[in-house]
């Protein structure tokens, strides 16, 4: 809606190739905006930098335009939607706010402001259009071939991509037993630090070896970790984890915790029933 509404005025004062260049290199300033003020990181996704230069270069050349109502128009919309929108960048460190990228905003509206000194300064008075309309159609043409470029390595890498960076374990080599599983668990530990299920196999494997504290230092981060990503893993896994941990922690000598631990995943629906007869053998479940 804020793209149509200042492009209604900004676009016929530009022409075409100017309003499209001042979208790539408000573009480009947004990237590098959203890279300068938040953690590296972050991924960030959208056209709010490059709309937020248009809004920038709009309030600087609506000087060029005659009508003193159209005018006074654009400038209301331009700064009613460019100030919130930068705003929270000055007033903290962090330009990240409910998923809004203030960085963005911010480094789009400042590349969008120096290309509309530029031109200007380089205002044709005959033509009443700003001139090197030749680095323009340059400027547009690069940001068509490297948008169409990245829309298509994007769809050729993105399952590898999925895997690659969803920092999960994935699933093709889940299918194993629990023994190859367990032999598995450093490698995935290593590769997978935010995967629970690493830490819930070397649990197993040093639980096996009869080394029960080592066994529910694993267990307890893993369970750490899955607490605070459940939405990633099916229920049954979290209340597996929990009732294992609850039997290593009775194997310490506190049943009162142990029982807590697995009180919830005794008689939930999702539990492996085979680990729930396990944890009754144990105590932990009625």
């Amino acid at each position: 809606m804020v793209l149509a509404l200042i492009g209604w005025y900004l676009e016929p004062l530009l022409g075409v190739s100017w309003f499209i260049a001042i979208f790539a290199i408000s573009a480009l300033g947004g990237s590098l905006g959203s890279l300068a003020q938040n953690d590296p990181q972050l991924v960030s996704v959208g056209a709010s930098g490059a709309i937020s230069g248009l809004l920038a270069s709009a309030l600087i050349v609506s000087s060029r335009i005659d009508d003193p109502v159209l005018r006074r128009r654009m400038q209301m919309i331009a700064a009613r939607t460019l100030i919130p929108a930068i705003l929270p960048a000055y007033i903290s460190a962090s330009a990240n706010h409910g998923h809004v990228d203030y960085g963005a905003h911010m480094g789009g509206a400042m590349a969008g402001a120096v290309a509309a000194v530029l031109l200007n300064m380089t205002w044709n008075s005959k033509t009443r259009r700003p001139g090197l309309v030749r680095p323009a159609l340059v400027t547009c043409c690069i940001f068509g071939v490297a948008v169409s470029g990245s829309f298509a390595m994007a769809a050729y890498r993105a399952p590898a991509y999925t895997v690659e960076k969803s920092g999960l374990i994935p699933e093709s080599q889940l299918r194993g037993d629990v023994r190859e599983a367990a032999g598995k668990a450093s490698e995935w530990i290593a590769k997978y630090p935010q995967d629970p299920r690493g830490y819930y196999y070397r649990g197993l494997s040093l639980l096996n070896n009869r080394d029960v504290p080592g066994a529910a230092e694993q267990l307890r981060r893993a369970l750490s970790i899955y607490s605070a990503n459940q939405e990633s893993f099916a229920p049954a896994f979290g209340h597996q984890l929990k009732l294992i941990l609850a039997v290593v922690i009775q194997a310490e000598g506190n049943m009162e915790a142990a029982r807590a631990t697995g009180r919830d995943s005794c008689n939930a629906p999702d539990a492996p029933q085979s680990v729930i007869e396990i944890a009754r053998s144990h105590g932990v479940c009625p």
